[in-house]
């Protein structure tokens, strides 16, 4: 059956005020949401902080927060129990869906798919507002065909158990990660790799020299990054320069598209230059640095290494450029840093390498879920695929 959305959801029932004020305010803000819920969430102790003016919409569990700014900016996300608490700016607009017609996150899913984030986009920028923007009743007016209510469960846990299986596989990675620095700061900070007896070097009684930095190990040395890693630009491709392929195209923000040429073999690192500086994302495959970052090449160390390496370092505040946030190359060589035994080094990478290669494994399976996901649902959603008769759907 054919509804409008304003007919099987309400919109912005519940909001704060000084009668309903609790003494803390778990407050989530539209720049703090993209593709979903992140842990940005800002603490307020009512009396001592200044409240926003904007903090004002109450959520309940299964409701759907829609930024009704630049809607292909993607900034929604749906309440989960845990998340019931939260109290959200009036830049969303929080969806209430009527269960007796439609499962809450179906909801989600169709109003959160391309199609309609485009369709809600060209509103937006007809809109007279200072930014392109939409209102309640834009939404309250589209039209969405449901499916018998067992249907859709049966789509939302198909889609539930993909996301949770990414969610669970990035909660490896993550761990992965936080262990291998540990790894790194146990070994190259602490200087605790173990001796020739299997021992931690520094706390076993290996000699330590004096140096400009501090005791370091004999066989390290004392100097800046320039003696050992060489910072090179990425090289400009437009978006319309870019033809679609296997590799990803890489800018300070991240992977910001792909195309069908790499100028870079993996694996690499590559450094924030313009915008988002000192970011920094290890890439396993071959790949496209653009001209707003730097990549790395070093004779001495992999790319693994130094991906740990630069984590010491904080170039977010280096800012160079009085228009543009920018990271001055020099300003990076010139930092000091203790360059660790080529042989130490070699020894910390046969132990990370097989949590890289699981980490590696981890991101590839997940590109795959993506794409499987981001495929299927439009397709289940449309009923262009059809859920067989002879599967049971509770």
């Amino acid at each position: 059956m054919k509804f409008k959305i304003k007919e099987i959801a309400e919109f912005n029932i519940a909001s704060l005020s000084t009668k309903n004020m609790p003494s803390t305010i778990h407050y989530l803000e539209t720049s703090n949401i993209t593709n979903g819920i992140t842990d940005e969430i800002i603490i307020l102790n009512v009396g001592s902080d200044k409240i926003p003016s904007r903090a004002r919409r109450i959520v309940e569990t299964n409701d759907i927060i829609y930024s009704t700014v630049r809607p292909n900016q993607r900034h929604f996300g749906f309440i989960t129990e845990e998340l019931r608490h939260l109290t959200v700016s009036t830049g969303f607009t929080v969806i209430k869906p009527n269960i007796e017609y439609v499962n809450p996150y179906y909801l989600y899913c169709y109003l959160t798919t391309d199609n309609i984030t485009d369709m809600l986009q060209s509103i937006a920028e007809n809109s007279t507002t200072a930014y392109p923007s939409i209102k309640a009743s834009d939404i309250g007016n589209l039209t969405i065909e449901l499916p018998s209510l067992s249907e859709q469960n049966y789509i939302v846990d198909l889609i539930m158990n993909l996301n949770k299986k990414l969610k669970n596989n990035l909660k490896i990675i993550k761990n992965l990660e936080q262990l291998s620095q540990s790894l790194f700061k146990h070994w190259f900070v602490d200087f605790e790799f173990p001796n020739e007896q299997g021992r931690p070097y520094k706390s076993s009684g290996g000699e330590m020299v004096e140096s400009e930095l501090g005791e370091i190990p004999s066989s390290f040395k004392a100097g800046i990054i320039k003696d050992f890693c060489e910072l090179k630009y990425g090289k400009a491709l437009t978006k319309k320069q870019r033809i679609p392929g296997p590799y990803p195209v890489y800018g300070s923000g991240g992977i910001t598209g792909t195309h069908k040429e790499y100028l870079i073999k993996g694996p690499g690192l590559i450094i924030g230059r313009k915008g988002s500086i000192g970011t920094l994302y290890l890439e396993f495959n071959n790949f496209y640095p653009i001209d707003t970052v730097f990549y790395t090449e070093s004779e001495y160390f992999s790319a693994k290494f130094l991906y740990q390496f630069f984590k010491q370092y904080d170039f977010t505040k280096a800012n160079n450029d009085s228009a543009v946030p920018g990271l001055n190359r020099d300003f990076v060589y010139n930092n000091k840093a203790v360059i660790p035994d080529k042989n130490v080094v070699e020894k910390f990478e046969e132990i990370i390498s097989p949590i890289y290669e699981k980490i590696k494994y981890l991101i590839e399976e997940n590109n795959k879920l993506e794409q499987l996901r981001d495929t299927l649902l439009p397709k289940l959603l449309s009923g262009e695929i059809e859920i067989p008769d002879e599967l049971e759907v509770k």
